[in-house]
């Protein structure tokens, strides 16, 4: 990967600053979370744990005006006193969301490392990046511009705008954004954020309340997301279209319950009638066994059962995520597993939050019948669920372990710190030298990394220091740059 020298690095910093010299439109903040924060992300999950919030919180980005609505119903009083930090955090970054304000943001990543194992919150920055956002609203309109400098070229330098329709309880909008399903803190099966945003339309909808409609009343509050994205161009069958459903419930105060399905339709030389689109949706006629049904075969599909249970008596939650490339009587086959427990504490008056994850994408883990090269694989889209050869899903792609064991906290001082112990083995079943279509390690390859971070506020911006070592074992990682590294991010809001 092409490394920038320092002048360079000092040349972003005057683009951006003169760039942020000239802006005079009036913005607004939006409905839309725009960044994966793990800070966030565990308040949120305390808060849930301790039914303060009710709406479902697995699918990112997160829409503001269900969370609100939870946080509004509840009086800070009623809060255990340990959780009272989080919920003014979330409260405060709510209201900061959705009131009319102007605001612009500047973010300036360096980093001496890149990764492709990136987790949760890192998204798309595996390497140097420079972003300046502007947020603007025109009555239910809304818009999120974001202008990038990147030291990777495939990273687009709109990446992570959108522009959009807001009403009660949804979101419409068109843009390129990432979209993370998933309890996970470090990877997601179905769908995770390391692969950059695509082109495309996407809703987003969610309540704190339930359905009206009597039977679908006992579904409880829920959210709702779809796109339509379109692939890259430098593929098996370019321009093939990327198009997901996802549903969450909460049936039960303590229970959230998620489905979600991806599916790769169309492109070059591939038919998009309206009939093989239904085709498509019913599921009917997928890994048709003849020759002279494949010209005409569907597309492409995964889906996802995911399941998370809350156990508050402890301050703590466990959830399993269910991956099939296949489907059987209308249910995903063929499939893999995640795993994870979280759990809250106090440590020295500071609240923390740790978690402890582990998947396996090899088919057929649990019935014993292993199916290597598969998962995120496929006959027709060769090219496989990925985008610029990059894993959509988790990030280790096929035939990968992966454990990690991490742990956050805002600290009474309002630092933001956080550490990571990773470790994982990249398309295992090709160490003894057999080739297979994997995007970071065709031969195979053992990773182990551990990570740490600290972020600090000094009155008009923050900075955050991040320090990594990280080692590829028994093979060859592309994209990763092995040993200790470093990283600084500065952001500045206005």
């Amino acid at each position: 990967m092409k490394k920038m020298n320092f002048k360079s690095k000092v040349s972003r910093f005057s683009v951006i600053l003169a760039s942020l010299l000239v802006i005079s439109a009036p913005s607004q903040s939006l409905s839309l979370s725009t960044g994966a924060q793990n800070w966030l992300r565990a308040d949120l999950e305390a808060l849930s744990r301790s039914k303060i919030i009710k709406a479902p919180i697995s699918t990112w980005p997160v829409f503001w005006p269900a969370i609100e609505a939870d946080l509004t119903n509840t009086e800070i009083s009623e809060v255990a006193p340990k959780l009272r930090a989080a919920f003014t955090r979330v409260k405060l970054e709510a209201t900061r969301s959705l009131q009319k304000k102007n605001a612009a943001n500047l973010e300036i990543r360096l980093a001496s490392k890149t990764t492709p194992l990136t987790q949760f919150e890192q998204n798309t920055l595996i390497g140097d990046r420079s972003s300046l956002s502007l947020e603007k609203q025109f009555r239910n309109f809304e818009a999120h511009l974001q202008f990038n400098l990147e030291d990777d070229d495939r990273y687009a330098p709109m990446d992570g705008s959108y522009v959009g329709y807001r009403s009660t309880k949804s979101f419409i909008g068109v843009g390129k954004i990432n979209h993370y399903w998933g309890n996970g803190h470090v990877q997601s099966l179905a769908m995770g954020n390391t692969a950059p945003p695509r082109n495309g339309l996407f809703w987003r909808s969610a309540s704190a309340a339930p359905f009206e409609l009597p039977i679908l009343r006992l579904l409880g509050p829920y959210s709702l997301s779809a796109f339509a994205e379109i692939l890259d161009d430098e593929r098996h069958i370019g321009d093939a279209k990327l198009i997901g459903f996802s549903a969450s419930f909460r049936p039960l105060s303590w229970v959230e319950l998620s489905g979600r399905r991806l599916m790769q339709w169309g492109g070059q030389g591939r038919p998009e009638t309206a009939h093989n689109f239904f085709d498509l949706l019913v599921g009917g006629r997928d890994n048709c066994s003849t020759p002279d049904c494949k010209s005409d075969e569907p597309g492409n599909q995964i889906g996802a059962l995911e399941v998370s249970f809350d156990i508050p008596q402890i301050s703590s939650s466990v959830f399993i995520q269910y991956i099939g490339e296949d489907e059987a009587n209308y249910f995903p086959s063929r499939g893999a597993f995640q795993y994870g427990f979280k759990h809250d504490t106090v440590i020295r008056e500071n609240f923390w939050s740790f978690f402890v994850e582990y998947s396996d994408t090899v088919v057929g883990r649990r019935n014993g019948d292993l199916m290597f090269d598969t998962l995120y694989n496929h006959g027709i889209y060769k090219s496989g669920f990925r985008f610029h050869q990059i894993s959509l899903g988790a990030p280790t792609d096929n035939d990968s372990r992966r454990f990690s064991f991490g742990g956050s906290s805002v600290l009474r001082s309002g630092d933001r710190i956080r550490f990571l112990v990773d470790s994982a083995d990249l398309n295992y079943e090709s160490l003894d030298g057999d080739l297979s279509a994997h995007s970071l390690a065709p031969n195979g390859a053992a990773y182990r990394g551990v990570e740490a971070s600290l972020e600090k506020n000094y009155g008009k911006f923050d900075l955050k220091f991040e320090f990594s070592y990280r080692n590829a074992v028994d093979g060859d990682i592309f994209g990763l740059d092995e040993g200790a590294g470093f990283s600084l991010t500065f952001q500045k809001s206005f």
